[in-house]
C-alpha cells in the first residue's frame, strides 16, 4: 500500500535476508515486510517520497519496517501545511485498517507536542469514522 503511491528516495534500498545470508535488493522478493515479521529478514528502512491519491506529493517520510509493527519518521517544517497533515494522517489511517490490533504510538523523541499531534490524530479519526 505505500509503497505502490511512493518512490524510494536514493540508492536502491536492500535488506539482509537471514535465511540465505545475503544482502537482497528489496524488490527481488514479493514482500520483504513479510519476511521482517517472520523473522527471516533484518528491520529495513527506506526514504519514499509519497503521492496520496489525488496526486498530491508529502514530504519525504522515512519507513522502518520492524517485526512487530512499522515506523514512519519526517521532518517537520512549513511544508506541512493543514492539507498535507490531512493526507498524512489518512496515510496512517489507512495503515491501521489493514490490523486490527494496530495502534499509533509516538516515539519518546517524537514530535515536540506530542498531545497536539495526538488531539489531531484523534479529531481525524472520529471525523474518519463517522463518515465510513
Amino acid at each position: 500500500m505505500v509503497l505502490g503511491r511512493s518512490t524510494v528516495e536514493g540508492p536502491s534500498p536492500t535488506f539482509w535476508n537471514r535465511a540465505t545470508g545475503n544482502e537482497q535488493n528489496l524488490d527481488s522478493v514479493d514482500n520483504a515486510a513479510a519476511l521482517v515479521v517472520s523473522g527471516e529478514a533484518d528491520t529495513f528502512h527506506l526514504l519514499l517520497e509519497y503521492r496520496t491519491a489525488n496526486g498530491v506529493t508529502l514530504p519525504n517520510l522515512g519507513f522502518t519496517v520492524w517485526p512487530d509493527g512499522v515506523e514512519f519518521d519526517y521532518r517537520m517544517g512549513c511544508e506541512w501545511d493543514p492539507a498535507k497533515v490531512s493526507m498524512f494522517f489518512g496515510l496512517l489511517y489507512d495503515c491501521i485498517k489493514l490490523d486490527g490490533s494496530a495502534l499509533l504510538s509516538l516515539p519518546i523523541d517524537g514530535p515536540p507536542n506530542p498531545e497536539c499531534f495526538m488531539v489531531a490524530w484523534r479529531k481525524y479519526r472520529e471525523s474518519r469514522n463517522t463518515n465510513a
